[in-house]
């Protein structure tokens, strides 16, 4: 199954980022199941698009998943020129002051 997720957290950075985006969740993320390796997530982080086990990413955050009936096979490889393409902090910071 595949699922996108939204997570959020008590740190600072994550109660900073809800608080500019005027966000319940700082952070989304797309989960699926690997046939090499198992259930693990694609997302941003400070360096770049991603791929980590699902249970790392979860560790200690309050999650809620939504299930999606679709293929995406598709979409990650329209995707796949920005895997660790470094995230665009400028962007989520003015988009914040609009």
């Amino acid at each position: 199954m595949v699922a996108i997720g939204f997570s959020r957290d008590s740190s600072f950075k994550s109660r900073l980022i809800r608080w500019a985006l005027r966000s319940k969740f700082s952070h989304v993320f797309i989960r699926y199941e690997s046939p090499h390796w198992g259930l693990v997530v694609v997302h941003a982080t400070p360096r770049g698009i991603i791929i980590e086990p699902y249970e790392r990413v979860i560790d200690g955050k309050e999650i809620e998943l939504f299930a999606l009936d679709h293929n995406m096979g598709a979409g990650f490889a329209a995707v796949r020129e920005y895997l660790a393409t470094r995230y665009d902090w400028h962007t989520v910071i003015w988009n914040s002051l609009l």
